[in-house]
């Protein structure tokens, strides 16, 4: 395979459906139908994306011209559907709705799905590194509370049962501060080996020409 440069234009709200207009009351007034068509199908959109247009478009008495806007998508489908992009949109975590054909759609789905399992790598260690991080934070909180609660203890306890409890209280949270501690190893562990499985996979990828 050719190198394929790294693409940066696509993202994952690139193939949201918008909960506004499609088109403003200016936009379809002027409306170029092939160039609305192009830019929708170089998006991946599939054609019932001109029901939203005509829905937005109706406001102002505007019907689209599907021929125009067909002929439009389909050449939009030409820059969206090479493989390259197909690597960017699941690299972005984005969603392919079958628009692509014949040979384009078989080397634009095997892109899409090598960057697809990348992305899914990199989410999974990004939750794990989150995961470990509100550990640690909620060992530091336990930690702070013990330091009042000791404080308490020698300041503020008057009865017996007040010792006790405040013991109670430090020891439980001794306890908790302690599972958790051993839940970071194991998690650390484990985000070692994804790591290393997302190095593996990234050096592949490399290979294949896609970074």
């Amino acid at each position: 395979m050719s190198s394929i440069p790294r693409l940066t234009l696509l993202t994952s709200t690139l193939l949201a459906m918008t909960a506004c207009s499609t088109l403003s009351k200016d936009e379809c007034l002027n409306a170029d139908w092939h160039l609305i068509g192009l830019e929708d199908g170089s998006r991946g959109y599939e054609v019932s994306r001109i029901g939203s247009h005509r829905e937005a478009c109706a406001k102002v008495g505007v019907v689209p011209n599907l021929t125009q806007y067909r002929a439009g998508l389909n050449e939009g489908y030409q820059s969206y559907c090479a493989a390259a992009n197909g690597y960017a949109v699941g690299l972005a975590g984005g969603q392919y709705k079958n628009v692509c054909q014949n040979k384009d759609a078989q080397d634009f789905v095997s892109a899409y799905q090598h960057g697809r399992d990348l992305y899914r790598l990199q989410q999974s260690l990004q939750n794990l590194n989150q995961l470990i991080a509100d550990y640690n934070n909620t060992i530091d909180s336990l930690l702070n509370d013990n330091a009042v609660l000791e404080e308490q203890l020698v300041h503020r306890a008057r009865t017996p049962t007040e010792r006790q409890q405040l013991l109670n209280s430090i020891k439980n949270n001794e306890q908790e501060a302690a599972e958790l501690a051993q839940s970071i190893i194991y998690s650390e562990r484990e985000r070692a080996v994804l790591a290393q499985d997302l190095a593996d996979l990234e050096a592949y990828h490399r290979q294949l020409g896609y970074q």
